[in-house]
C-alpha cells in the first residue's frame, strides 16, 4: 500500500528498513522511499544507493526513475542524491534501471557531460546502451568526433556478437539525433538488417529526421477523437499494431478473443495498404476457424462464437500463428518496418508535438 501511495510520512519508518539484515526488506524500503523522493527520504536513499547488495541498489534507481517519470520533482532531495548516482556508472552493467538515465532525469545539464566523457561513452563501458539512449534527445548534441568513431566500432562489433546489435542500435538513434549528409542513406541501408534490434532503430531514427512519432501520433490522436474520427492512415497504423502486438503475445486465438479484434476487416484492409500481403493472407485465412460464420465485430459475441470452436478451428489459429512468426523473421515482410515505411509515405497524418497534440483528423473533422 506505500508503495502505491508513497506518501511522505512513510519516509522515516521505511528508513529504519535500510538497516534489516534481510536484502528484501532493504530492496522494498529502498524503491517505496525512491518513490516517495522527498527530502526526508535523502539520507536512507544515500544508504540504499551504496548498499552492499546490488539489487538494493537497482532498486532505488527504480522507485526513483517511477516518481520521475511521473514528473513529480523535489529540488532540494534530487541535489543531494545526484552525486549518490553517479558512482553507480561503474557498477558493472544493470538489467531494469540503469544510473544514466536517472541522472539524466534528475538533471540534464549536469548529467551530459559525464554521460559524454570518454569514462562512459564508449564500448569499454558495461552500461553504454543505457548512456546512449539517455542522451537520445532532441536538445542534448554529441559531438561528431565521439559519436562518429564509436558509431563505426560498434557496426564491427554488432557483426560478431549479437549483444552489441543493442549498442549499435541505441548509437543509430543518437545519430539520427546529430545526423549528418550521409545519415539518411545510411539508416535507408539497414531497414533490412536482419537484426531486429539494427532495422528497428533505423526505421525510428528515418521518422526522428522525418519529424514524425507514429506511435505518440496515433495515440494521442485516438485519445482525443476515437478511432472513428482518425484519419485512415491513423486508422491503419493503429490496427496493424493492435493486431501484432496481439498475435506476438498470445496468438491469432487472443487476437479475435480480444476487443482488437473487433477490427479485424480494417486489419486486413491496413495489412495490404502498407504492403504486408503475406500478413493480410495469413489474417484472411485464420477467419476460416469460424466457418460457417464471420467473426461477430462485437467482442462478446464472439467469445461466445470461440467458445464452441473445435479441435481442428483451433489448429486453425495455431497454423496462422505459425506463418505468422515465420514472415516476421524476413527482413522485408517484418511489420515494424512496414509500417514505418507507411508513416513515411504518410508523414502529414504521424507529425506529433506540444503544439499539435491532437494529430490526424479525419479530413470530415478538420
Amino acid at each position: 500500500m506505500l508503495h502505491d501511495t508513497a506518501p511522505a510520512e512513510a519516509a522515516a519508518p521505511l528508513g529504519r528498513y535500510m538497516n534489516h539484515p534481510d536484502s528484501k526488506f532493504r530492496r522494498q524500503a529502498a524503491l517505496t522511499l525512491g518513490k516517495i523522493a522527498s527530502p526526508e527520504c535523502m539520507e536512507p536513499m544515500k544508504k540504499a544507493l551504496t548498499d552492499q547488495d546490488r539489487n538494493v541498489r537497482e532498486y532505488a534507481l527504480m522507485g526513483l526513475a517511477h516518481r520521475l517519470q511521473e514528473q513529480e520533482r523535489n529540488d532540494a532531495f534530487l541535489a543531494a542524491i545526484f552525486p549518490g548516482v553517479v558512482p553507480l556508472l561503474n557498477d558493472g552493467a544493470y538489467d531494469v534501471q540503469g544510473p544514466a538515465e536517472v541522472l539524466a532525469w534528475i538533471d540534464l545539464a549536469r548529467a551530459e557531460p559525464i554521460l559524454k566523457s570518454p569514462a562512459y561513452f564508449t564500448t569499454r563501458n558495461p552500461q553504454l546502451r543505457q548512456v546512449l539512449e539517455a542522451l537520445n534527445r532532441k536538445e542534448v548534441k554529441v559531438p561528431r568526433d565521439s559519436l562518429m568513431p564509436l558509431l563505426g566500432e560498434l557496426d564491427r562489433l554488432a557483426e560478431k556478437d549479437s549483444p552489441r546489435e543493442m549498442e549499435y542500435a541505441a548509437a543509430l538513434v543518437l545519430y539520427a539525433r546529430n545526423p549528418d549528409e550521409s545519415t539518411v542513406s545510411r539508416l535507408q541501408a539497414l531497414l533490412r538488417s536482419k537484426s531486429e534490434w539494427v532495422a528497428d532503430a533505423a526505421g525510428a531514427g528515418l521518422e526522428i529526421l522525418a519529424g514524425i512519432y507514429p506511435k505518440s501520433a496515433v495515440w494521442a490522436a485516438y485519445e482525443y477523437r476515437g478511432f472513428e474520427a482518425m484519419s485512415k492512415p491513423l486508422q491503419y497504423y493503429h490496427a496493424v499494431e493492435d493486431y501484432r502486438d496481439e498475435v506476438n503475445n498470445g496468438g491469432h486465438h487472443q487476437y479475435f478473443y480480444n476487443s482488437t479484434g473487433d477490427m479485424y476487416p480494417t486489419a486486413v484492409e491496413a495489412l495490404k495498404a502498407i504492403g504486408a500481403t503475406s500478413k493480410a493472407k495469413i489474417l484472411s485465412d485464420a477467419l476460416w476457424a469460424f466457418v460457417p460464420f464471420r467473426p461477430a465485430l462485437d467482442n462478446a459475441q464472439r467469445r461466445s462464437q470461440m467458445e464452441f470452436l473445435e479441435g481442428w478451428r483451433e489448429y486453425r489459429f495455431s497454423a496462422a500463428d505459425q506463418r505468422f512468426y515465420a514472415s516476421e523473421k524476413q527482413p522485408g515482410e517484418r511489420l515494424t518496418l512496414l509500417l514505418t515505411l507507411y508513416a513515411l509515405n504518410h508523414r502529414n497524418d504521424f507529425v506529433w508535438n506540444d503544439d499539435n497534440p491532437r494529430p490526424g483528423a479525419s479530413r470530415s473533422g478538420r
